[in-house]
């Protein structure tokens, strides 16, 4: 099923790339997640990146106990999630589950390198909105280890 809307950050960059945006549309391609439902597990093949229009997501990660895993961020709409793969063809490196139901977009890795090629300004704007997104969790991951120091 293909995405209905794109989120306001990429929207902002579609227009100084000058790509219109019925052609990312049409490479997007809508997923809808149910409470509880899984978007990936850790170690998985990372085929792209999605982007959170609506709902709430959990990051889990292993914590070296046993089997015991535990929530290192929450993610709300206009974030992108498993970043990674779009950017770097890393493995995925958490689970990500729906707190609630959720929708998002999916954008493969090739079809971003696609993208990318005709519109080189539209790559790198995602990769900016990307940078920025990282850089806030980092921020926020650093003040809640000071907190708990």
């Amino acid at each position: 099923m293909q995405a209905e809307t794109i989120p306001d950050e990429i929207a902002k960059g579609l227009q100084d790339a000058e790509m219109p945006m019925e052609e990312l549309l049409s490479v997007l391609e809508a997923v809808d997640l149910a409470a509880g439902e899984t978007l990936f597990e850790c170690g998985d093949e990372a085929r792209g990146a999605f982007f959170v229009h609506s709902g709430r997501l959990a990051v889990h990660r292993k914590t070296g106990f046993g089997n015991r895993t535990q929530v290192v961020a929450l993610l709300d709409a206009g974030t992108p999630v498993g970043e990674g793969g779009l950017l770097a063809g890393q493995k995925r490196s958490a689970t990500v589950r729906a707190v609630s139901s959720t929708r998002l977009s999916f954008l493969s890795t090739d079809n971003f390198s696609l993208l990318c090629q005709k519109y080189p300004l539209f790559g790198l704007q995602v990769q900016r909105w990307i940078l920025k997104c990282l850089s806030l969790r980092l921020l926020a991951s650093t003040e809640r280890l000071v907190r708990i120091m």
